[in-house]
């Protein structure tokens, strides 16, 4: 499960990068399965299609997976899970 918390300052800008950024990596994964199968359905034999299904999809999610991981930003998020921490024990504190 991912869950985001916003504000009512926070932009929409940084939701959908955030979502962007998960969906990027995510989307790696999700479509590796199928790329690989439909390179070994067309090619003249099994053994033939894997080898280069492999590497399709190998590159992919390489690729995929640093786009992805380019979009985090990681100081900004352990900033803001600290932000949250602090704003959540002030209220409990009440």
């Amino acid at each position: 499960m991912v869950t985001i918390e916003t504000r009512p300052g926070d932009t929409g800008h940084q939701l959908v990068l955030a979502i962007s950024a998960f969906a990027i990596t995510s989307g790696a994964v999700i479509l590796a399965p199928y790329v690989i199968g439909f390179i070994v359905e067309h090619a003249p034999s099994a053994a033939l299609g894997y080898s280069p299904g492999f590497m399709f999809v190998g590159i992919t999610v390489c690729v995929l997976g640093v786009i992805g991981s380019l979009m985090r930003n990681p100081e900004k998020a352990k900033a803001r899970a600290e932000q949250l921490t602090a704003e959540r024990a002030a209220r409990e504190a009440r």
